[in-house]
């Protein structure tokens, strides 16, 4: 028989090097993940509230959901869709050049991405859901 090193305590990890980011392993990411479901916005709630458990076109949403080095707000798998929603936060040249990069990668890996500001889902969420909608029957149908 071989011996197996002992396991890692819990919470503690490795990371791995991949394409130059330093990515954590499924212990850190899993519980960074964990934090932000715990601390989502006022929009990200209201629209939670209309994507969790299929209530969108039939469609499995996940929130905060890892992908890569980021985490997606909103994720679904079987449509390969991302929806982000940006606060003012966003408005900065540093932040919309990190937001155009994260979803240049994103898309690299086959998702679509689409973004919207806090400001729509406060003003018109049922137009956020229409075109969140009108997105996935897009890409169900190719």
């Amino acid at each position: 028989p071989t011996a197996r090193a002992p396991p890692l305590p819990r919470g503690e990890g490795l990371t791995v090097r991949v394409c130059s980011v330093w990515i954590a392993t499924m212990n850190d990411r899993t519980k960074r993940a964990r934090d932000l479901r715990h601390t989502l916005t006022f929009p990200e709630r209201l629209l939670w509230a209309k994507l969790r458990n299929r209530k969108l076109g039939g469609w499995k949403f996940r929130r905060q959901h890892p992908i890569g080095p980021y985490f997606a707000d909103f994720a679904c798998k079987e449509l390969m869709l991302v929806v982000e929603l940006d606060g003012d936060t966003h408005s900065s040249p540093d932040e919309l050049a990190y937001d155009k990069r994260r979803t240049q990668v994103l898309q690299a890996n086959s998702w679509t991405v689409i973004r919207f500001w806090n400001g729509e889902v406060l003003g018109s969420l049922d137009g956020v859901l229409n075109r969140i909608e009108e997105t996935g029957r897009h890409i169900q149908n190719g």
